[in-house]
């Protein structure tokens, strides 16, 4: 399914609540995610001296040879150049010994398979010209990355703790469409569907396979992912609280133990559902939780989009209520 007005295209999960979900903390997502901001020059939330520090490790020559990494309309990168091992690593090391290892031939193979036998893209063509260096700047590049970004991987390890803490009580407790709605501003799960950030007609269906949860220390509107891999379907987005990582105004302790309902859902939408013990309007919602009513309806859309919440239209006003599955969840997460 693909809602072309806002560039989503959606992956069938069949009941989110059968999802087969498990989490994996690499550094490798994150990496690859700074290195298609660098290569493209955008900005996706860090602090720009942040940015141009990583960037400046690159040397200016690979990185305008990384630009094909992010040429528009052309989202799909070869899956040779995409982590296929997400096992549980503290470095980056035999990622860069696999990439080193590519031959030419992995490199057409992997642009063949993402455009198809004689249907590769200009861009890509060029490179093909000069495989072996281009393979090579790549594997240097990312290496280059890591270095300059390891301190801040390290210190961000209480924030993926608590991370991976989140998302395995979402997965036992039944809030994993809220989670799945929320990992970041480019996604939402409505039904049985995630809606993604990605070019193609469709995406592959998830139902009844695993997904891989990769938590990033990323820029904090990246998203990367291959829900595409035949047999580990993974997910990289940026962590709640990775902005004050990056700004340096985050307690390096982690943030203190939060209530398991705001744990699971957020501060803003655990308000809203503990505030709906009884039907109400939005606008007196949003004096209640004490937030703007165009920060109100995005939180509203994403919790009925996994469900728990219900809103009709009232005349001028607009109605919203807990449904049975919120009170559920709600039960479930603060007894």
């Amino acid at each position: 399914m693909v809602d072309r007005r806002a560039g989503l295209v959606g992956f069938d999960l069949g009941d989110p609540d059968d999802v087969r979900a498990s989490v994996t903390v690499t550094p490798l997502p994150t990496m690859l995610a700074l290195l298609a901001d660098i290569a493209g020059e955008r900005r996706r939330g860090l602090p720009p001296g942040r940015q141009d520090g990583i960037s400046a490790a690159v040397r200016p020559r690979v990185r305008h040879a990384l630009s094909v990494l992010t040429v528009p309309g052309y989202a799909s990168i070869p899956d040779c150049l995409v982590p296929t091992e997400l096992g549980t690593q503290d470095g980056i090391e035999p990622e860069l010994q696999r990439l080193h290892e590519l031959t030419d031939d992995d490199l057409v193979r992997g642009l063949e398979a993402c455009y198809g036998p004689g249907r590769i893209p200009a861009h890509w063509s060029r490179v093909l010209r000069q495989r072996r260096r281009w393979l090579g700047d790549y594997a240097d590049a990312m290496a280059a990355v890591w270095k300059a970004v390891e301190v801040v991987w390290r210190r961000g390890a209480p924030l993926l703790e608590r991370e991976v803490e989140r998302l395995g009580r979402a997965v036992v407790t039944g809030g994993l469409p809220v989670v799945l709605g929320s990992l970041s501003p480019l996604t939402r799960c409505v039904g049985g569907t995630l809606l993604l950030p990605a070019g193609g007609s469709g995406g592959p269906g998830l139902a009844g396979r695993r997904l891989v949860f990769a938590p990033m220390l990323s820029a904090p509107r990246s998203l990367v992912f291959n829900l595409g891999h035949p047999e580990l379907p993974w997910l990289g987005y940026p962590i709640p609280g990775v902005a004050r990582l990056w700004a340096g105004t985050d307690d390096a302790r982690g943030p203190g133990r939060a209530n398991a309902l705001e744990l699971v859902c957020g501060d803003v939408r655990a308000a809203i559902l503990r505030a709906l013990d009884r039907r109400t309007t939005m606008g007196r919602l949003a004096d209640v939780v004490g937030t703007s009513r165009n920060a109100l309806s995005y939180h509203a859309r994403c919790l009925e989009d996994a469900g728990l919440v219900l809103r009709r239209r009232e005349g001028r006003e607009v109605g919203i209520e807990r449904t049975e599955r919120g009170d559920r969840l709600l039960d479930l997460l603060t007894r």
